[in-house]
């Protein structure tokens, strides 16, 4: 495979990928039904491609990778997010001479490496972006 190849390659598989997969979902995650349909889709739109690899691997490959950095890049945005909210906090928060030292204000909860539910990941998803200026919300 060269270059072009590979470039148009990640082109058709990302456009589909956004199309059809669940992003706030790891590759493991999702949908059986769906995951078929997009390896049929790869099949029937790069056969020429997709009949040199057995199972379709380098799209497999390539959407677990393209899925596994979107999640740690949500990661790193919510610990960013974090730290910049503690020390605001601690700014904010300094105490006065003879006053009791007052609590830290409510944080978000910790990013586990493994949020259960869907809907832990949704609340973090939504802390991520109160938290976040509003330039660097798109990611």
């Amino acid at each position: 495979m060269d270059d072009n190849d590979f470039m148009e390659f990640k082109r058709q598989v990302r456009e589909k990928m956004h199309a059809s997969l669940d992003h706030s979902k790891e590759f493991d995650e999702q949908d059986p039904s769906v995951w078929r349909r997009f390896v049929q889709w790869a099949y029937e739109a790069m056969p020429s491609l997709i009949s040199k690899y057995e199972d379709a691997w380098p799209v497999e490959l390539y959407v677990r990778i393209n899925l596994n950095k979107r999640i740690a890049h949500e990661r790193h945005l919510f610990k960013k997010a974090v730290a910049k909210y503690k020390r605001t906090a601690s700014l904010r928060s300094s105490p006065v001479q003879g006053e009791t030292e007052m609590s830290p204000p409510d944080l978000p909860p910790p990013y586990d490496e493994k949020i259960e539910s869907q809907a832990a990941r949704l609340q973090v998803h939504a802390c991520i972006q109160m938290l976040l200026p509003k330039t660097s919300r798109n990611f």
